[in-house]
C-alpha cells in the first residue's frame, strides 16, 4: 500500500510537470499580453539553475576583464533585450550588460526614464530635439527674447503722449520728483 502511495505522488508530479510543460507551448497569440505571463521573468523566476548562470558570469567576466568599460553599449544593450526572456549572461557584452538588464527587469520604470534622460542629454549635446520637454524649454526662451525685443524696440514718445493725455496730472506730478534731471536739462535747453 506505501508503494502506491508513492506511485500516486510520482503520478501527480508527472501530471504537474506535464501541465506546466503545456502551459509553456502556448504561443504568443494565446497569452494575455497583460497578463503576468507574458512579462519577461524576474531574476529569481528564471528556469535556469543558478549554477549555470553563475558559471556563465565567472566566463563572461574572464572573457571582458581586459575591455574597457562601455556604460553607454551596456545600457543599449539592455534596453534592446529587456523584454528577451531567454537571455542569457554569455549573450551579453559585458557583466555590466548583464547587470543593466537585471535592472530592467526588476526596476523596469526607472529604467525607462534613466534611458530617456540619457537619450535627451545625447540629443541636446548633438544639438537635436527628440523630445517635447526640449521643444517646450525652446519655446519659453524664444517667449523671453520676443518680450524683450518688444521692450527695447518700445516708442516711449508715444507712451508718454498717451499718459499725458488720460493722467497729466499725475505725470507732471512724478516728472517733478526727479528735480535734478529737470534742472541740468533747462540748464542745456533753456526755454
Amino acid at each position: 500500500m506505501a508503494q502506491s502511495e508513492e506511485e500516486r505522488r510520482e503520478q501527480k508530479r508527472l501530471a504537474a510537470q506535464r501541465r506546466r510543460a503545456r502551459k509553456q507551448q502556448k504561443t504568443s497569440e494565446e497569452v494575455d499580453l497583460t497578463s503576468p505571463q507574458a512579462l519577461p521573468p524576474t531574476p529569481g523566476q528564471t528556469a535556469l539553475p543558478q549554477s549555470l548562470i553563475d558559471a556563465q558570469l565567472a566566463e563572461l567576466t574572464a572573457r571582458t576583464a581586459d575591455q574597457p568599460t562601455d556604460s553607454d553599449r551596456d545600457i543599449d544593450f539592455a534596453y534592446r533585450n529587456m523584454s528577451n526572456a531567454s537571455l542569457l549572461p554569455s549573450h551579453c557584452p559585458s557583466t555590466g550588460a548583464w547587470q543593466w538588464y537585471l535592472y530592467s527587469l526588476t526596476s523596469r520604470d526607472k529604467f525607462l526614464e534613466i534611458t530617456q534622460k540619457r537619450e535627451d542629454a545625447k540629443a541636446k549635446q548633438a544639438g537635436t530635439i527628440t523630445s517635447q520637454r526640449m521643444e517646450d524649454d525652446k519655446r519659453k526662451q524664444f517667449a523671453m527674447l520676443d518680450r524683450i525685443e518688444r521692450q527695447l524696440t518700445q516708442n516711449l514718445k508715444d507712451d508718454i503722449d498717451d499718459l499725458m493725455s488720460r493722467f497729466p496730472g499725475d505725470v507732471l506730478a512724478q516728472c517733478r520728483t526727479h528735480k535734478e534731471a529737470w534742472d541740468a536739462y533747462f540748464a542745456e535747453h533753456p526755454l
